[in-house]
């Protein structure tokens, strides 16, 4: 008898033994379910960041929350780097699952600039290659599911897709370094990915400074940001890719007129109104900061917030919050060098001031899916916070 007995045991603890294997594998599974989809022979080395690895990261890029809201990408580069945003090869492209917490470094060798594929399954990035004996830049797709790698455009940084993948909008860059002499002209231009016009490439605005620009959540309009080539003003271009009508909304007379001219990011706040800053001189060393907003339809400017006061603050960004019902709205103060955060409610039209001081630039600070908390870089950390209270480190 003890011969059966055995083998019913033997049963039992294999039984067991296979369960608890296969329920620590799926857990496994699911925390390293962010970096399981990557190809090493294109990507980083793959290995999973345990807490405090990130300390040896020298400088922050940007920051991006997938379109499903469950992933957090960032750029980060684990060296000291002096070259200029565009021009650099030393960071490395990592994502953060909101849920699981797991840490995932998934590209490397790339400028700081990314951007999310509207469905969220790839990234469109970009890298300064060497071609001839020069250094080009170029932007590229990954697709996260599949592994595979395509060129988008040579020659172009700063890429935005359309929010249905349509098209891709870049600013055209030329070879490095640039020639002694030349006037650096930065035109918009976009290329179709899918449809009759698949591949095709155009540009949009000619001669033009173009510093930053955004799509309507419909894909039908862009705001440019944009300094003519004639003296004047920087202006807010709302154009139609589709049709390349454009029309002027806007100015920043007073960057133009004190010489602190600044990149300033234009945003939508739905698919008709664009929410943009002005600045103007006024007397006494005294400037005046304005947020208007427009509505396409009927073609109107609204002011929304005013106030003037003596030194210059700079709006760098304008974030509407996910749900559409408040702005934060990134200022540099160029006094202290540092950047404050300011929060104007849309529904009560009221401004708070400074409800954030620290020291990241532009492109560091986002909301969370919720609505609720903003993430944002401190001193080489991501933190994450309530609107109004205490911050904590999320990376």
């Amino acid at each position: 008898m003890r011969g059966p007995k055995i083998i019913v045991w033997a049963i039992i603890v294999l039984v067991v033994g296979l369960a608890v294997y296969f329920i620590a594998k799926s857990q496994s599974r699911a925390r390293e379910e962010v970096g399981a989809r990557f190809a090493q022979s294109e990507l980083a080395g793959g290995s999973k960041f345990e807490k405090g690895a990130q300390k040896e990261w020298k400088k922050l890029g940007y920051l991006r929350v997938s379109p499903n809201s469950k992933l957090l990408a960032f750029t980060a580069c684990k060296q000291e780097e002096s070259a200029p945003e565009e021009d650099s090869t030393a960071y490395s492209l990592y994502i953060y699952d909101f849920e699981t917490g797991a840490l995932q470094e998934v590209l490397s060798g790339l400028t700081p600039f990314f951007s999310w594929s509207p469905e969220g399954n790839g990234i469109y990035y970009g890298k300064v290659e060497q071609e001839g004996g020069k250094q080009n830049k170029a932007i590229y797709y990954i697709d996260l599911q599949s592994k595979q790698r395509s060129l988008i455009a040579k020659s172009a940084t700063r890429l935005k897709p359309s929010p249905d993948g349509s098209a891709i909008c870049y600013l055209p860059r030329g070879y490095l370094p640039r020639e002694e002499g030349k006037e650096l002209k930065e035109e918009l231009g976009i290329v179709y990915q899918k449809g009759a016009d698949g591949k095709a490439k155009k540009t949009l605005l000619t001669r033009s400074l173009v510093m930053d620009f955004e799509w309507s959540p419909d894909g039908r309009y862009l705001v440019v940001f944009a300094l003519p080539s004639e003296p004047s003003p920087p202006q807010y271009v709302l154009l139609e890719p589709n049709s390349g009508r454009g029309e002027v909304i806007g100015h920043s007379a007073g960057n133009f007129i004190l010489g602190a001219f600044t990149v300033v990011a234009p945003a939508f706040l739905n698919s008709q109104t664009v929410v943009y800053s002005e600045m103007e001189e006024a007397s006494n060393y005294q400037t005046t900061l304005k947020i208007i907003s427009y509505d396409i339809g009927k073609k109107q400017s609204n002011k929304l917030y005013e106030k003037t006061g003596k030194g210059i603050f700079d709006v760098r960004e304008i974030l509407p919050s996910p749900q559409g019902d408040k702005l934060l709205i990134v200022l540099a103060d160029k006094r202290s060098e540092q950047n404050e955060v300011w929060l104007y409610d849309l529904k009560e039209r009221k401004m708070t001031e400074a409800i954030l001081k620290t020291d990241f630039g532009r492109g560091q600070i986002t909301w969370h899916p919720n609505g609720k908390e903003i993430i944002f870089v401190k001193e080489g950390h991501i933190y994450i916070a309530p609107v109004f209270g205490q911050a904590r480190e999320l990376i």
